[in-house]
């Protein structure tokens, strides 16, 4: 086994030892991998347009955008009239993001790299500090794209809903906090696999990230 490829079956062998109702699920489903890294500024794109819409939604309005847009290259992207971003049905917000990213590549033309190099903690605090990448959007690139798989973003409503009807732990209630951090030590350090469970568990469609 390549030493970057994950050992799903030992990873998830170790999580249904520490959490019982999280093993019911692997039980059920089987082994769920993560898909295969893309193209680092379309995956950006992606995301971007997910923010705050469904998987579906969010697809739908990417494959407008492709026929729009025929080159996702940031210098193509940078450049391009914003007017075709709206009749793919991107806000003006989102464009703004999209172009902000595209600029991002440009001024830094390693920056794939560079992001490899950097642990969690501050290839985490790198982007967010990115404008139009918040802590989902962040969580997601480094989970769907990077592979890093300690991950867990409070900010996905699939997510949460799935730990509520699990565990019974609402993610948004200060008072539940101490019952998410005990799950999450759970879960370290294999967060993003078990995210993987709860998303199959709620039926989401993860497949467009």
């Amino acid at each position: 086994m390549n030493k970057n490829e994950i050992d799903y079956n030992k990873y998830t062998e170790y999580l249904s030892k520490r959490d019982p109702k999280l093993g019911l699920l692997i039980k059920q489903y089987g082994i769920v991998k993560l898909p295969p890294k893309e193209d680092s500024f379309t995956k950006f794109i992606k995301i971007i347009i997910n923010q705050q819409l469904s998987n579906k939604a969010a697809s739908t309005i990417f494959s407008r955008l492709e026929n729009n847009i025929t080159k996702f290259v940031p210098s193509h992207i940078y450049n391009v009239d914003e007017y075709l971003f709206r009749n793919a049905g991107v806000s003006k917000q989102k464009t703004s993001y999209i172009k902000n990213i595209a600029k991002l590549f440009l001024e830094n033309k390693n920056l794939t790299e560079k992001l490899e190099n950097l642990n969690d903690i501050d290839l985490e605090k790198y982007l967010i500090s990115v404008k139009g990448l918040g802590q989902w959007s962040s969580s997601m690139y480094m989970m769907f794209n990077m592979h890093r798989i300690n991950m867990f973003t409070y900010g996905d409503v699939a997510l949460n809903k799935s730990i509520k009807s699990i565990y019974n732990i609402d993610v948004k209630n200060k008072d539940d906090f101490d019952e998410l951090s005990k799950l999450e030590n759970l879960w370290s350090p294999y967060k993003t696999l078990a995210c993987l469970y709860l998303w199959k568990y709620v039926d989401s469609d993860e497949s467009f990230l």
